[in-house]
């Protein structure tokens, strides 16, 4: 559940700071890196905790594989 909530919660996060303006793009990014509590973990943060929820992911799929296989 972890790894489904912070992720979504930190694209919200990041969401709602943005701005689509060419000019302004660097000191938003910069102000999500810098300003933000963690904000320098936060954007690498959301790529390391989607590797273990896609691991999660196929895991559940094998083993409702194998479990209905087992129960044929």
């Amino acid at each position: 559940m972890c790894f489904f909530i912070v992720p979504v919660l930190s694209g919200l996060l990041l969401t709602y700071f943005y701005t689509p303006d060419v000019i302004d793009a660097y000191h938003n990014v910069e102000y999500l890196q810098n300003e933000v509590s963690f904000g320098f973990v936060q954007r690498p943060g959301n790529a390391e905790m989607l590797v273990p929820f896609f691991l999660g992911f196929v895991a559940y799929f094998i083993l409702l594989f194998v479990v209905q296989k087992i129960k044929r």
